[in-house]
């Protein structure tokens, strides 16, 4: 017997979309379980969400994303959503639903 499932592997790599600007959002095995064996106890919220942004968009995104300075902090929410939602697989609600109360428990 043999299946084959190589039309289902995605080999494009996911695209957040900013303002006209687009973030390559790293999506590898490697990349997501990694950062879920990060420990962010002793980090500011600042600190996570920047931490988030290099981690799967890299320094360079991080960068202009810093540079967008009208941001309000519901914005950067959203940011965090979308990439958790990119890197996960996941549509934007659930990142929002599952990222929004995992914040709420901790705080």
């Amino acid at each position: 017997m043999k299946i084959n499932i190589t039309e289902k592997l995605q080999q494009e790599k996911p695209v957040l979309e900013i303002f006209g600007k687009e973030f390559e959002i790293d999506n590898r095995k490697d990349t997501v379980l990694a950062y879920t064996e990060k420990d962010f106890s002793n980090k500011k919220t600042t600190e996570v969400m920047e931490d988030i942004i290099q981690h799967f968009a890299g320094e360079k995104a991080l960068k202009e994303i810093q540079a967008m300075k009208d941001l309000s902090f519901h914005d950067c929410e959203i940011i965090i959503y979308g990439i958790m939602a990119l890197a996960l697989e996941i549509t934007l609600e659930e990142a929002e639903q599952r990222f929004h109360s995992t914040a709420k428990s901790e705080a």
